[in-house]
């Protein structure tokens, strides 16, 4: 640690300063330079999502049955999608701000961290326990559902970065 010292105190001023350089926006107000707002690509992106769980389950799960397979991913993604919106729209109700209000002034990114955690936490049971007897192996499914769902929610924040900007 001695022989790179220098490298090392570089290395973490660089990185305190992205974490530091963040808090000077602290008293800005966030706005959209886009047009395109995370709603906006939504339909798109959970059409995609749906489409690429649906193939992934049936192609490394082995399951069958192609419909019941879109039938229960289409279910559960929509219930995983929702989950943030209604979050934000209960919290936002009871502080008395209008809910567009917020969606038009906030950095309201849909797909983040927490969002592959609460999509996971919804899809897993949903689709694991309806196409579970389908699958030619429990510990596939699993594997599926939850690997699928990180690549998808990876892919999906990445497109919602590129076409909804904005900036403080």
């Amino acid at each position: 640690m001695k022989k790179y010292k220098w490298f090392s105190a570089i290395i973490i001023f660089l990185f305190l300063l992205q974490i530091f350089n963040s808090t000077a926006f602290a008293n800005s107000s966030w706005f959209w330079i886009s047009e395109t707002r995370p709603y906006d690509v939504l339909p798109c992106v959970a059409i995609g999502t749906i489409i690429v769980e649906t193939i992934s389950l049936i192609t490394f799960a082995k399951i069958k049955r192609s419909f019941e397979v879109f039938a229960t991913v289409t279910i559960a993604n929509a219930i995983s999608f929702a989950a943030p919106y209604l979050y934000e729209l209960l919290i936002h109700y009871s502080e008395k701000m209008p809910y567009e209000m917020y969606l038009e002034n906030w950095p309201s990114y849909t797909v983040g961290i927490l969002f592959c955690i609460t999509t996971v936490l919804i899809e897993l049971p949903i689709v694991y326990f309806s196409l579970r007897e389908k699958a030619i192996s429990r510990k596939k499914i699993i594997v599926t559902i939850i690997i699928t769902n990180i690549v998808t929610t990876i892919l999906v924040a990445i497109i919602e970065r590129i076409f909804c900007v904005g900036t403080w």
